[in-house]
Parts: structure tokens; sequence; C-alpha cells
């Protein structure tokens, strides 16, 4: 698939609170620019680092879309019960019609845990945010609270299952400062 020509600003309507912007990030790698090393799946089928299509730096995780399955990156971050977390990422998505580019953040009850975590341990899932269609970089965010037992938070940047086997989107920046 040829990615759209890319747009690297942010588009002005959609500015990232202060409170984001501040602190040390907790998630390496936030913008790819390593080439996605500490992000599991980031270079699974499907899934690249690309350098076609980014909101910063050079390099952005390009998912594509799949009428077989999700397609899922994650990096897990250690977290503290009870605590509040800000959370954000700028996502471009090109022709997605169903469940679209979505990031999410996984509660987790212990560390080193498989993509797909047993239910037990999983304790709760908030959507950061999710995007469906053609859409230029767009930021989503917000501040969650890490729930009683939660050790981990999974970030996780996935393209749902796609009927028409078409489509994809492009995360960059992620964040989420202590």
């Amino acid at each position: 698939m040829a990615p759209v020509a890319p747009t690297n600003s942010p588009a002005p309507e959609r500015l990232a609170p202060a409170s984001l912007l501040t602190g040390p990030n907790l998630l390496l790698d936030g913008g790819f620019e390593n080439g996605g090393a500490d992000w599991q799946n980031s270079a699974a089928t499907g899934r690249s680092v690309d350098g076609t299509q980014f909101h910063a730096g050079a390099f952005g995780q390009l998912i594509l879309a799949s009428a077989a399955g999700e397609n899922v990156v994650y990096q897990d971050v250690a977290v503290i019960a009870g605590r509040s977390y800000a959370a954000a990422a700028w996502v471009f998505t090109q022709d997605l019609n169903d469940l679209g580019g979505v990031v999410e953040i996984l509660w987790l009850d212990s560390p080193g845990l498989p993509e797909v975590p047993p239910p037990a341990d999983l304790l709760g899932t908030q959507i950061i945010g999710t995007l469906n269609g053609t859409q230029d970089w767009t930021l989503v965010s917000g501040t969650f609270h890490a729930p009683a037992g939660a050790v981990v938070a999974r970030v996780q940047l996935r393209v749902g299952l796609e009927g028409d086997d078409a489509g994809a989107a492009w995360f960059d920046e992620g964040r989420s400062p202590r």
C-alpha cells in the first residue's frame, strides 16, 4: 500500500496539554527513532518502523490492517497502583473502516505476560484514543488511574480487524510522563 504524502506537523487545533509535556517519559523510544527495539512486535508481520510517515523525527510505527486479525505493538511500563498517569500519542490513519487505529492501556497485575495476557491478570483496559477513516496526525491523550493491584501498564498500539483487509495506521511520539 502506498502511503499518503507525509504531513509532519501537528494539527493546530490538537495541542497537547502542558501536563503531558513535563516529566521524564516512561516509554522508551516513544518516537521510534531507535527502530522500535523497546516495543514488542514492532517488526512482526504487518508492522514496521517506517520512514515515510511520521509526526516528528524521522520514523513512526506503521501497523497494517488485516482481515485475519488485529496487529498489535506494545510496551510494558512499571506503575504504582493508585497513581495517575498521563498518556499521549500521535496517530495518522489511512482507509480504516472498522475498528481503526487504537492507542490503549491494559492494566496488568504482573510483569512478563504474553501478548494476550491471561484474563485473570488483566485488571482493566482504558482507551486513550481511536481513529477511523483517513485522518491526518491527531493527538490522542488522557490521564488514567492505575487500579488496585496494577504493577504494569501495557501501552498498546493496534489496528483492529478490518474486513476489507485494507488500511493502515501510523503511531508516533508516544509519551507517558511519571
